[in-house]
C-alpha cells in the first residue's frame, strides 16, 4: 500500500491572478500590466482620494438633501460648503456581509464604477451610497448600470 502523492498547484503571480478573475467575475485587460496589482488588471480601480468623504467632514448628522433608493443601493446626497468636487463614500455594514472580505470587493466595485461616472455628477455635494444585500449576487455589468440610473436622478 503505497501513499498517494497529490500535485499541489504553483504559486505565481498568474494563477493568483486567474483566482482574482473568477472571484471577481472580470476580464484580464492585456494593456494593463499585471504588476500594477490585481485590482487594476480587472480594471477594478479606487476613487480618487481628492474625491472620497474624509472623516472630519463625513456628514455624522444633519438631514440629506436628497435620498434615492434601488434594490441594490440607497444614495444620501449632501450639500456641501466650500470646495466645488463631488466627493463620495460607500458604506457596506455588516448586516449586509459578515465578513470583511466580500464587503471590501463590493466597495471596491462601486468606488470603480463611482469613478468612472463621477465627472457626469453634478459638483459641489456629499454622496454617500449604502449597498444593501441583494448587490452581493448582482454582476458588475447589473450593479454598473442600476448606479447609472440612480445617479442620473440627482
Amino acid at each position: 500500500m503505497g501513499t498517494k502523492t497529490v500535485k499541489k498547484k504553483k504559486n505565481t503571480p498568474l494563477t493568483r491572478l486567474s483566482g482574482a478573475l473568477k472571484y471577481f467575475g472580470g476580464e484580464i485587460n492585456p494593456n494593463k500590466e499585471t504588476s500594477q496589482g490585481q485590482n487594476k488588471a480587472l480594471g477594478l480601480t479606487m476613487l480618487a482620494r481628492k474625491n472620497r468623504i474624509s472623516t472630519k467632514i463625513f456628514p455624522k448628522t444633519g438631514r440629506p438633501w436628497k435620498n434615492i433608493t434601488s434594490d441594490s443601493f440607497s444614495l444620501s446626497i449632501f450639500s456641501q460648503t466650500g470646495s466645488g468636487i463631488l466627493r463620495a463614500s460607500v458604506i457596506v455594514s455588516k448586516k449586509v456581509a459578515r465578513t470583511a472580505v466580500p464587503r471590501n470587493k463590493i466597495r471596491r466595485r462601486i468606488y470603480s464604477i463611482l469613478r468612472k461616472e463621477i465627472s457626469a455628477c453634478p459638483q459641489n455635494m456629499l454622496l454617500v451610497c449604502y449597498v444593501k444585500k441583494p448587490a452581493l449576487e448582482k454582476s458588475f455589468s447589473v450593479l454598473e448600470t442600476e448606479l447609472k440610473h440612480l445617479l442620473r436622478k440627482i
